[in-house]
């Protein structure tokens, strides 16, 4: 398991922001204590305006709107980061929207729809709708969920 901890380059005092000390009996957890961030809400990065031109970074908050055309923009998706989020918004109810891993990455997770190794490169929507991922490696991508609207008027698929 990564610990990041010791990588922190400034600590931060006073009263807005600090750490936690969260207790075994506190958490239920078997392992020692750990720390929780407590303070103001974090703010992450949001995008609206992605191209096929350009990769879709690796963390925050973006919404991919598709097209009046008949084709089906494919946008890249940068490699993850361990440990970052990633969500991805759907807007379009008219277009296919695919969405692929930059070099090759894996998308990791049965939610999505994927068989046989449960690994993809691809996610694709036809309707709309939300993908929440997470980087386990630089390499692999974890499907966390995907809007629960999928099974009747969205389309998720996994390809390779």
């Amino acid at each position: 398991m990564a610990k990041y901890g010791s990588q922190a380059n400034t600590s931060l005092y006073g009263r807005r922001i600090g750490l936690q000390i969260l207790s075994t009996s506190i958490t239920g957890a078997s392992q020692g204590p750990s720390d929780a961030l407590v303070g103001p809400a974090v703010r992450h990065d949001v995008s609206t305006a992605e191209t096929t031109a350009t990769s879709i970074p690796a963390q925050g908050y973006t919404m991919l709107s598709g097209t009046s055309v008949a084709s089906t923009p494919v946008f890249m998706l940068d490699p993850p980061i361990p440990g970052i989020r990633k969500t991805i918004y759907f807007l379009s109810t008219d277009s296919h929207i695919s969405v692929r891993t930059k070099n090759g990455e894996a998308i990791s997770g049965t939610s999505l729809g994927n068989t046989g190794a449960g690994f993809a490169t691809v996610v694709r929507s036809s309707g709309g709708g939300v993908v929440d991922l997470v980087g386990l490696t630089t390499a692999v991508w974890g499907a966390l969920s995907f809007s629960s609207s999928a099974v009747n008027t969205m389309r998720f698929s996994a390809t390779t």
